[in-house]
């Protein structure tokens, strides 16, 4: 055997050895399959258990749902009433039922309507109100009674073959809010603060309602992120075989 000869077979063998086998959690579904869009749907089902812990299996790893930390902040004006919430925890995300599943090839995109039956959310807050000469700053937890999400992934190919999620569109088509509470710090204003916890209270639908295109826009990055976190993983070509 020459040295050309032997270096190919060496080479060869340690492309196999380096290529990592897709998980048991994840699976592949044939472009060729009369059953596609039922395998997408299967696939998805089947990712909730490793999607609550944040291990796909075989090593690979990534940032689990149990709680998410989201990156963008919220602002919300009411009359002279300024409220920017920060620090956003979600709990409760991995807990959803997939309701409808709708897949396409060429290109290759996924619709998928989620429903979330319990969430929670913890973050930070700040109100101003310039004519009242108040501010005030604390923690707000809140529940979310029921949630339902639409998400369009559009898939694509990196430069070295990679699967990705080229763009995200998520929608959130229902959404019932629970209980609010506020945590003042500091020397609030309790009564102040009380007016506004009542108004929250009270009309909870409709604040969600005005700020949800940022929270849509919110869910679309953490998502996005997340997608490609995981597919950074495997080749287009090995998910979405003839």
């Amino acid at each position: 055997m020459n040295f050309f000869t032997k270096f190919s077979v060496i080479f060869m063998t340690l492309t196999i050895v380096k290529s990592d086998p897709i998980p048991s959690s994840l699976k592949v579904c044939h472009k060729s399959d009369y059953d596609f869009n039922n395998c997408i749907e299967r696939t998805l089902k089947g990712l909730q258990n490793s999607l609550r812990s944040g291990n796909l299996g075989n090593g690979i790893t990534f940032t689990p749902l149990n709680v998410i930390n989201m990156k963008e902040n919220i602002r919300y004006d009411y009359d002279d009433v300024s409220v920017e919430v920060t620090k956003i925890k979600i709990f409760g995300a991995d807990k959803f039922t997939i309701e409808q599943v709708e897949s396409s090839q060429n290109p290759f995109e996924v619709k998928v309507v989620v429903k979330y039956n319990s969430l929670s959310t913890s973050s930070e807050y700040e109100i101003s109100a310039p004519t009242e000469h108040f501010n005030g700053r604390g923690e707000i937890k809140q529940t979310i009674a029921q949630l339902r999400q639409k998400f369009i992934f559009k898939f694509g190919k990196t430069n070295d073959g990679k699967m990705k999620v080229d763009k995200l569109v998520v929608k959130i088509l229902e959404a019932r809010i629970g209980e609010t509470k506020f945590s003042p710090r500091g020397n609030a204003n309790k009564v102040f603060m009380e007016i506004v916890a009542e108004h929250v209270d009270q009309n909870g639908d409709d604040i969600f309602n005005e700020i949800k295109p940022v929270s849509e826009r919110s869910s679309e990055k953490f998502y996005l992120r997340l997608a490609n976190e995981i597919l950074n993983n495997f080749s287009y070509d090995d998910l979405l075989p003839l």
